[in-house]
């Protein structure tokens, strides 16, 4: 059986399935949706957004991408709180409250851009506010995704249900059935490399009493 989110194709566009409409989900479609030749739609398992999960810290690098994105409401002190001093963020003893270490950004200058903390729903909500509700369908727990002969994806869920789109992205969680597809178009599968993108590790050695990154790491060895 279709869905009717089976006919919101635009044949002029390049229509987009996004399986998951959390933190994920929701900052990739309000990025495509930037894009006048993209067309979104958001499938999220859940039957309703709550106000569930813990605390969620944000680094400069990404309070800026959404300040690029255009969420300035989304970094504002009103969604996220910040420390009121010159530390970024600030480590205490877990019994005796005494400050035991610290951040310290060295190449940021505003204060918007320091570490940021949200409770994962506000974050959430602010950025929904930043997708059309139409686009975001509520019940939708993707079970499977399939690649036609043509390319095109088709995403079945669990009300037996399915929607039709031009590329699948899975940002459905650390259960993803996207994840463990065994076959993407024509000729491509999946495989876990186990390499890392940007990616550094480095011996403790290599980091000088100030937190700095030492001479050291000059040699192949560190």
């Amino acid at each position: 059986m279709a869905s009717p989110q089976s006919n919101l194709c635009d044949n002029n566009k390049l229509n987009v399935a996004i399986a998951g409409g959390g933190i994920a989900g929701l900052v990739t479609a309000i990025a495509l949706l930037r894009h006048p030749g993209i067309n979104v739609q958001i499938y999220e398992r859940a039957k309703e957004f709550k106000e569930i999960g813990a605390s969620i810290g944000l680094g400069p690098n990404g309070l800026r991408t959404l300040e690029k994105l255009g969420l300035d409401d989304v970094i504002s002190g009103d969604v996220c709180s910040r420390q009121k001093g010159d530390w970024p963020m600030v480590y205490r003893h877990w019994k005796t409250g005494e400050v035991i270490a610290h951040d310290i950004h060295h190449t940021v200058k505003d204060k918007k851009h320091f570490t940021a903390r949200y409770h994962r729903a506000h974050l959430h909500q602010a950025l929904q506010k930043h997708v059309p509700k139409e686009l975001i369908h509520l019940g939708k727990k993707t079970v499977n995704v399939h690649v036609k002969e043509d390319e095109r994806v088709v995403l079945s869920f669990e009300d037996g249900t399915t929607a039709e789109a031009d590329l699948c992205i899975g940002a459905d969680g650390i259960h993803s059935v996207c994840v463990h597809l065994k076959r993407c178009s024509s000729g491509f599968g999946l495989k876990y490399t186990r390499l890392y993108v940007k990616h550094l590790s480095l011996n403790t050695s290599c980091v000088g009493p100030a937190g700095l990154l030492s001479d050291r790491l000059s040699t192949p060895r560190c």
